[in-house]
């Protein structure tokens, strides 16, 4: 599984994966940060309202870091690749990689909507 401190040294590496320079992606870290831990304190992993207990970080998470995180979703946000693809990268089966597809892409997007850097939805955005 690639971490977010294995690619960022190759030069060109993020950019290629993601689409983002070193520089920006950095720069996404604190905004998908807090909409994640703001997703995580009111929703379970698979979507659900959370209602008794709290959000605790698991040891055994595949995307640990949030650099880890976004570099899981960027990529599949960008080039669109079948769920297996993510999944082999970051050692998923196929219904791991389709949980966490579903619960940081809209993550991500709250990420970058303040920002106004969400993609366009059609030719005339």
């Amino acid at each position: 599984m690639p971490s977010d401190e294995e690619v960022t040294p190759r030069a060109g590496s993020v950019c290629s994966m993601t689409g983002f320079t070193a520089q920006a992606f950095a720069a996404l870290l604190p905004p998908l940060e807090h909409a994640f831990m703001a997703y995580r304190h009111a929703h379970t992993l698979d979507g659900q309202a959370r209602t008794v207990r709290r959000d605790k970080t698991d040891d055994t998470c595949p995307c640990p870091t949030i650099a880890d995180k976004l570099l899981c979703i960027l990529p599949y946000v960008q080039q669109h690749p079948i769920q297996q693809v993510p999944g082999q990268l970051f050692g998923l089966s196929h219904s791991h990689a389709n949980t966490w597809s579903h619960l940081l892409h809209p993550v991500l997007n709250q990420a970058l909507a303040p920002h106004e850097r969400l993609p366009a939805r059609t030719a005339a955005d």
